[in-house]
């Protein structure tokens, strides 16, 4: 299902810290594991089955709303770049997502989301570390997110992983009617 010689190249065996864990990235099973007390950690190509799990996290987290269907948002994302759709797992359980794109100018992050059970231990940061590796990999130049402006929190979180307001304004015009007529942001 995955395209194992893409995965070997954005997945390289190495080791890097993160927290007080340890963290190998497998060419063979093209996996990132974690070392330490989350030693069931890995971080792998989304797969069909996880797709309840997903959705029921991105509604914990807050990512859904009432314009953007999950399912049909996963179904876009699985025909276009699914190795570039992430998820994290602990003992088996997907607590952590990320989903990103590249079409040849600039890499985008998307759904970025961990358990509340597990923010701030260094996950969501692994997430971005490993996505933007794999945009990298394929010659991204940069990465773009859009981020709401009252959500403080989570542009403090980037800041910190390096990104900065760029003096940009974002505009977006819908290809495909929405479910809601009138999106409050």
């Amino acid at each position: 299902m995955y395209d194992t010689k893409f995965a070997q190249s954005v997945f390289p065996l190495y080791f890097t810290s993160m927290t007080n864990f340890a963290i190998l990235k497998s060419l063979q099973s093209e996996e990132v594991f974690l070392t330490g007390s989350m030693s069931n950690f890995i971080i792998r190509p989304y797969e069909a089955s996880d797709e309840t799990t997903v959705i029921e996290l991105w509604y914990q987290c807050k990512l859904v709303t009432s314009w953007n269907d999950p399912h049909k948002e996963i179904q876009r994302k699985r025909s276009v770049q699914p190795e570039l759709f992430l998820v994290a797992e602990i003992d088996g359980r997907v607590i952590a997502t990320i989903m990103t794109g590249y079409e040849g100018h600039r890499g985008w992050l998307n759904y970025l989301a961990v358990t509340p059970q597990y923010q701030r231990q260094g996950i969501g940061q692994r997430m971005v570390e490993t996505a933007i590796d794999q945009l990298t990999e394929i010659g991204c130049p940069k990465v773009n997110i859009q981020i709401r402006t009252s959500n403080k929190t989570v542009i403090r979180f980037y800041e910190r992983l390096g990104f900065r307001i760029d003096n940009v304004i974002s505009l977006g015009k819908d290809c495909i009617p929405t479910n809601d007529e009138f999106k409050l942001f």
